[in-house]
């Protein structure tokens, strides 16, 4: 299962380019969406690659992002992203299980009530709902006609959370082949803490399973909360992975960025469920 899990793991984004063995992920339009901007699977044996990765980023004028896991850091892996400038700023814990029908929200909360966003009106509250969750500027109007074109994308279930009638947050469940990958849920600030984050990843999983998806991937914060829900609902700990990036320049600040369930950085973390 874990082999497999590992195998299936990355989210379905399209691969830009491969350097030895490590997947690189480049989107320049969103250059601070870590999900399409990233290096994953890297290891010493890609050390003779490193220049060209980060000048690949460089030329997109996008922040160079590599993904490390224990099994395969060793010291010259660490000297060499530390000689590009590269310091460890985060970690993210995967978790993965068998996706199964039968979670009722409405059975486990009275409160809470979860609608699958499928129309340009549902999908519009979708939208407004996790920028407002992850404290992202809000879309100006003429770009929600593109957002609503990719929302609709084959592979991609959106669901809005209310609570007494008011909207409380937001998740996406995104699914390619027989994988379920649990990403961008967020809580509005309002509305956390009163259990957003289990029903919209019990709605999540149900819906993978009901789409006959046999494995569910979803990412943290390593001891966040939203690993816990995820274990609540069966799934397991996968494996544990180091964020090397470069730090911000004086008086920047941290970049946001949700790890599929939390947001990191001078930002406090809410309840994402996962990258979700």
């Amino acid at each position: 299962m874990n082999v497999v899990a590992v195998q299936r793991l990355a989210p379905p984004f399209p691969l830009i380019r491969q350097f030895g063995q490590s997947l690189v992920f480049q989107d320049a339009r969103r250059p601070h969406d870590w999900m399409n901007n990233r290096v994953t699977g890297f290891t010493e044996q890609d050390l003779p690659y490193l220049t060209a990765i980060d000048d690949f980023f460089k030329q997109a004028d996008v922040p160079l992002r590599v993904e490390t896991l224990p099994s395969h850091f060793t010291s010259r892996v660490g000297q060499a992203l530390a000689q590009l400038g590269l310091v460890v700023t985060g970690h993210d814990a995967a978790f993965a299980g068998h996706p199964f029908a039968g979670l009722s929200v409405d059975a486990w909360s009275s409160v809470i009530e979860i609608q699958h966003a499928m129309h340009d009106p549902d999908l519009e509250q979708y939208l407004h709902t996790r920028q407002a969750a992850f404290e992202w500027p809000a879309l100006a109007p003429d770009m929600l006609p593109a957002h609503l074109v990719r929302l609709k994308q084959p592979g991609q279930f959106h669901f809005t959370a209310r609570i007494n009638g008011n909207l409380a947050g937001a998740g996406t469940l995104y699914v390619q082949g027989s994988t379920g990958y649990l990403a961008l849920a967020g809580t509005l600030p309002a509305f956390r803490g009163q259990g957003v984050q289990q029903a919209l990843l019990r709605a999540r999983v149900h819906q993978a399973a009901q789409l006959g998806c046999d494995l569910v991937v979803g990412m943290t914060g390593v001891g966040e909360g939203s690993g816990r829900n995820m274990q609540r609902l069966g799934l397991g700990l996968l494996q544990i992975r180091s964020i090397w990036t470069r730090p911000p320049a004086p008086g920047m600040g941290q970049t946001r960025r949700c790890d599929g369930n939390k947001l990191t950085g001078n930002f406090r973390s809410n309840s994402c469920a996962t990258p979700g």
